[in-house]
């Protein structure tokens, strides 16, 4: 089998598994799955709550719905569990029935960022049995979100509501009626061209999540101690793949790239030396690009502290392949006495074909073990 023939059994191999690696890739994108707490009509509002009543049978005549809605503006991520979110939020109250209620809502989630201002009061309407009230609101949230498929992660925002009245039995219910749409993969209560800085909105829903606490505040008989339903509004956000693709894959395919360079230099015919290779300039050529790789590889590091992120294995693949290349080269050089002879054949062929099949080969080892 001729040279030629080889390498494009080379190539060829090493685009079959890029297909492959892309594949998975494609099918980590729309890999998600819907809420099953998710509310998506004023029926399934009234079952949650059902189901709540029949636990808790002692509250059902003290319990005071307060319909509430929300509208997000714009969010974004100050780091990787800080996000800052701005919109609307409004509540209805009919008289007689909720009198003696303080108008309000609290975000118990929400940190101190020292630019965030108060809730103020942007509308205010009042009908013949009702009242709404509508506020501006900015608040920073501190989440604990998975990044460990990172580029290829689903992420889900929350916005966790109470009342004002901490100590009354209140249940905040959606306002379904205020929008359009809120059924399964519907987008709604968000503005349609936010500023999502890399991200993709895939949909939002409201839901309750049970809280628990072990006290109770010191507040007699406190009715929100075991099992309360707490409003939650969600957005489902997706990351823009190829943002992250530029900064992050794009540099470290490029180095790879370099790195195979550096090998096809590999020579000691004089007559196809045109560079002046030596194991001493190969290793000095190893180095500059193992530094970009560890640079890139630390602000990776920094950004996504904690468990190990899918993209950072492409970095440890890097780092083998600057290793195995290194080692290689020299043996290539100083290595005529060495019983393992393949590694002279023809200048090096045996790595240099195999190079793309062996990068490509890990890359989707890593994948498959991630994933």
């Amino acid at each position: 089998m001729n040279t030629k023939t080889l390498w494009i059994l080379s190539l060829g191999l090493s685009v079959c598994i890029a297909c492959y690696i892309f594949s998975i890739w494609q099918t980590q994108t729309t890999n998600y799955e819907h809420a099953p707490t998710q509310l998506v009509s004023d029926k399934a509002v009234q079952e949650a709550l059902a189901s709540y009543n029949h636990d808790h049978k002692n509250l059902k005549s003290n319990q005071f719905n307060i319909p509430t809605g929300l509208f997000i503006q714009s969010f974004y991520f100050k780091d990787s569990s800080t996000i800052n979110i701005t919109g609307y939020i409004w509540q209805k109250y009919s008289k007689s029935i909720h009198d003696h209620l303080k108008r309000g809502f609290v975000f118990p989630e929400a940190v101190e960022s020292g630019i965030n201002p108060e809730p103020k009061i942007a509308y205010r309407k009042k009908y013949d049995n009702d009242e709404v009230i509508g506020w501006y609101f900015e608040t920073t949230l501190r989440q604990n979100f998975d990044y460990s498929k990172y580029p290829f992660d689903h992420k889900q925002i929350w916005l966790r509501i109470w009342h004002a009245n901490f100590n009354e039995d209140v249940v905040l219910v959606p306002d379904m009626k205020a929008y359009k749409k809120t059924g399964l993969t519907d987008k709604f209560g968000i503005e349609q061209d936010v500023v999502s800085g890399g991200w993709i909105v895939q949909e939002s829903f409201f839901d309750y999540k049970l809280a628990s606490y072990d006290t109770n505040f010191g507040i007699d008989n406190y009715v929100g101690q075991n099992n309360f339903p707490e409003l939650h509004f969600n957005v489902m956000i997706q990351r823009k793949f190829l943002t992250a693709f530029i900064v992050n894959l794009l540099p470290l395919l490029v180095v790879i790239v370099l790195i195979f360079s550096v090998i096809l230099s590999i020579t000691k015919d004089n007559n196809k030396s045109h560079f002046g290779t030596s194991y001493t300039s190969i290793i000095s050529a190893l180095s500059g690009l193992f530094f970009i790789i560890l640079l890139a590889h630390i602000q990776i590091r920094a950004e996504f502290s904690g468990n190990l992120v899918y993209m950072e294995y492409f970095y440890f693949v890097g780092y083998l392949t600057i290793l195995i290349v290194a080692i290689s080269s020299y043996y290539f050089y100083n290595g005529y006495n060495w019983k393992f002879l393949p590694l002279q054949y023809k200048d090096n062929l045996i790595i240099k074909l195999i190079f793309w099949p062996a990068v490509m080969s890990a890359a989707l080892l890593c994948t498959l073990y991630h994933f």
